[in-house]
């Protein structure tokens, strides 16, 4: 096995300013000589992208070396059984090394990150305070799924009036960080189930999945849409749902339930909102089911009021342009 390939290696987190203003979003980077230099998203997301693939790198080979420490500790014990002296002083000392070299790693794991500060003016700070304000009245609702495939419906087939039949998990939303990003900036957490979860933060989406599969984008490229769904709910109704009226398992033509079913039972047709994440740059459409209608609908208007205000000026366009 090959190890101690990062033993002299010294990482240390790279640097971003972001400014976030009436005039566009500014990026700034730490250079060679610790002096912030006007910079690009597209440097940005270069660097996140970097970051992960050396944080892989270094996580693969902490695995590995571990392993080594145990396989070498279980031949240590077998040694001393036999009292092969020689062998076993070797032996301690390469173990002392490859902990030496553990300590190592974990530390540079702890330093490899983007260290991002937020700057905003006056009126972005209170929109983007106001957003994540409503995002955590958002994610308090009683019951949000992430829809993991639909199809639509016009009703008249089962007469139930449903607008589609969709598959559901139950999923999560939150404020949360990402090991790769220490910002002073709130980072809105979107549980994907069946996908890449992503984060949210003042200037950026990340989508963030298995090894090496990490995609960023800039948050003006993101379309962010309600819309609503009506929904037979087999399960129980959330405290913050609306009903709009009932169906039966089994109806008859005129809407009835079909007196034949000695197991017929009342059905709640449900009116739930769906959010839709959707960016081409990286292939994102995500969308979710929700039970508070009137959340949803105030989060989206909330988000596209934060975007609205933002221009691709100050590097945000030529940063893109770049990794076209």
């Amino acid at each position: 096995m090959n190890t101690m390939q990062f033993q002299d290696l010294n990482i240390e987190p790279n640097s971003f300013i972001i400014s976030i203003s009436s005039n566009g979003t500014n990026y700034q980077k730490k250079d060679n000589n610790q002096n912030f230099i006007s910079s690009s998203i597209g440097d940005f997301i270069k660097l996140i992208q970097e970051c992960y693939k050396q944080k892989n790198a270094l996580s693969n080979e902490l695995y590995q070396v571990k392993n080594s420490v145990n396989s070498k500790k279980n031949i240590l014990i077998f040694l001393k059984l036999i009292i092969i002296g020689f062998f076993l002083s070797s032996l301690k000392k390469e173990i002392e090394e490859l902990n030496d070299y553990i300590v190592t790693i974990e530390s540079n794991l702890q330093k490899c990150k983007v260290l991002v500060d937020c700057q905003f003016d006056t009126e972005n700070k209170k929109n983007y305070n106001n957003l994540i304000q409503h995002f955590n009245s958002l994610s308090k609702s009683k019951k949000i799924w992430d829809i993991t495939s639909q199809t639509w419906n016009d009703g008249t087939r089962d007469r139930s009036h449903a607008t589609s039949l969709i598959d559901r998990r139950e999923s999560f939303f939150n404020i949360d960080s990402l090991d790769l990003i220490e910002t002073n900036a709130s980072m809105m957490f979107f549980k994907n189930k069946n996908g890449n979860d992503f984060y949210i933060g003042p200037s950026f989406l990340i989508s963030y999945g298995g090894s090496n599969d990490i995609k960023i984008v800039d948050i003006d490229d993101v379309s962010v849409e309600f819309g609503s769904t009506n929904f037979i709910e087999t399960s129980a109704v959330p405290s913050d749902a609306k009903i709009l009226s009932y169906t039966w398992k089994y109806m008859n033509k005129n809407g009835g339930p079909d007196k034949r079913y000695n197991d017929n039972y009342k059905i709640p047709l449900v009116n739930y909102a769906e959010l839709e994440f959707k960016s081409n740059k990286i292939k994102l459409l995500e969308k979710y089911q929700i039970s508070n209608i009137d959340l949803t609908k105030k989060f989206v208007a909330i988000f596209k009021e934060y975007q609205s205000p933002k221009s691709t000026k100050g590097g945000t366009l030529n940063g893109l342009k770049d990794l076209l």
